[in-house]
C-alpha cells in the first residue's frame, strides 16, 4: 500500500505542469521610478504610480509575485505601510511586494522618502522582480527628499544643491530623464502644490 502511494505520488509530481518562468525580454519594467509621501493616508498615485507587466517566454501573462527591491539604493528608505490594498514592504530586502493579476499587470506606487545625510547613488539601483527572477533594473528618485514632514522647504534646498551639482544625481530626478533640471522642479512644486504629498511615511523599514 506504501509503494502505491509512493508510486501515485511520483506520477503526479511528474505530470504537473511546470510553472512558467517570467521572461525579462516580454515583460514590462519602468526605467524610473519616483518614491512618494501621502496625504492623510492617501499616496500621492498621480505623480508616481506606475506599471509593471509580466509574461514568459510564449507571451503568456504570468500572475506572479512581484518585488521592487530598492536596497542597492543609498539614501532610498521604504515606507513600512504602502498605503495601497495588496501592496506590502518587505523590510528585509528594502523590498515592495505586489501580486500580479490575471494579465500579468500591477499597478502601484512606491511609497517611502530619502536619507539626505546618505550617498545620493546613481544610476539603475532597484532590482523588479517576478517570482524571484530579475526582470531588470531601474533607476529611483524619491520627492520627500529629506524623509520628514512631507514636502516642504528641505527638500527643495536638497534638490537645489543637487541641481547646482550638474550631475544627473537620479534622486532628484523626477521625470526619469536621467538629468537634473527644470522639469523636475515643475513635477516637484506640482506635488507640493496639489498638497499630494503633505505628510512623510510614518514609518520606514529599518
Amino acid at each position: 500500500m506504501r509503494r502505491t502511494c509512493i508510486s501515485l505520488l511520483a506520477i503526479a509530481v511528474m505530470t504537473a505542469p511546470a510553472r512558467a518562468i517570467p521572461s525579462a525580454a516580454l515583460s514590462t519594467i519602468p526605467r524610473h521610478i519616483v518614491l512618494v509621501a501621502q496625504d492623510a493616508g492617501v499616496p500621492d498615485l498621480a505623480t508616481g504610480e506606475f506599471t509593471i507587466l509580466v509574461r514568459d517566454a510564449a507571451n503568456n501573462p504570468l500572475n506572479s509575485r512581484i518585488e521592487v527591491r530598492l536596497q542597492n539604493c543609498p539614501g532610498a528608505r521604504v515606507a513600512v505601510d504602502q498605503l495601497q490594498p495588496g501592496v506590502t514592504s518587505q523590510c528585509a530586502t528594502s523590498g515592495i511586494i505586489v501580486m500580479a493579476d490575471q494579465e500579468g499587470t500591477a499597478h502601484l506606487a512606491a511609497v517611502g522618502g530619502g536619507d539626505a545625510s546618505a550617498p545620493h547613488g546613481g544610476g539603475p539601483c532597484a532590482g523588479i522582480y517576478a517570482d524571484g527572477f530579475l526582470l531588470g533594473f531601474v533607476s529611483v528618485g524619491y520627492m520627500d527628499e529629506n524623509g520628514r514632514d512631507g514636502l516642504g522647504a528641505g527638500d527643495l534646498s536638497v534638490w537645489l544643491t543637487d541641481f547646482v551639482t550638474g550631475d544627473p544625481i537620479a534622486r532628484s530626478d523626477f521625470d526619469g530623464d536621467g538629468t537634473v533640471g527644470a522639469m523636475d522642479l515643475s513635477v516637484w512644486l506640482a506635488a507640493w502644490s496639489g498638497g499630494r504629498q503633505v505628510h512623510s511615511a510614518s514609518a520606514y523599514c529599518p
